[in-house]
C-alpha cells in the first residue's frame, strides 16, 4: 500500500501557488524548511492535546484558538480589494 504524503502534497500546492517562479533555490529551500517546521509544530500540538493529561474541554478550546489564529493569518495575507 502506498503511503499518502499529505504534508508533501500540501507543500507542492503551496510551492506552486505561492512561491514566485523566479525564486532562488536557497529561497525555495528555506521556505520548504519553514513550511515543514509549521507542520511539525501543528502535529506536536495535536499530540499534546490528544494526551489523556489534558481535559477534553481544554483541548477543544486550544483547538478553537488555533483555528482563530489560522483564520487571522489567512485574512492578513489575502489580497485586499481596493476601492476604485
Amino acid at each position: 500500500m502506498t503511503q499518502m504524503k499529505r504534508i508533501k502534497s500540501s507543500w507542492n500546492g503551496f510551492q506552486r501557488d505561492v512561491i514566485p517562479k523566479g525564486a532562488s533555490s536557497v529561497q525555495r529551500d528555506e521556505m520548504e524548511k519553514s513550511f515543514y517546521a509549521g507542520a511539525v509544530t501543528v502535529v506536536s500540538v495535536m499530540i499534546r492535546l490528544s494526551s489523556k493529561k489534558i481535559p477534553m474541554d481544554e483541548a477543544a478550546e486550544v483547538f478553537k484558538d488555533l483555528i482563530t489564529e489560522c483564520k487571522a493569518f489567512l485574512n492578513d495575507i489575502r489580497p485586499r480589494k481596493t476601492d476604485a
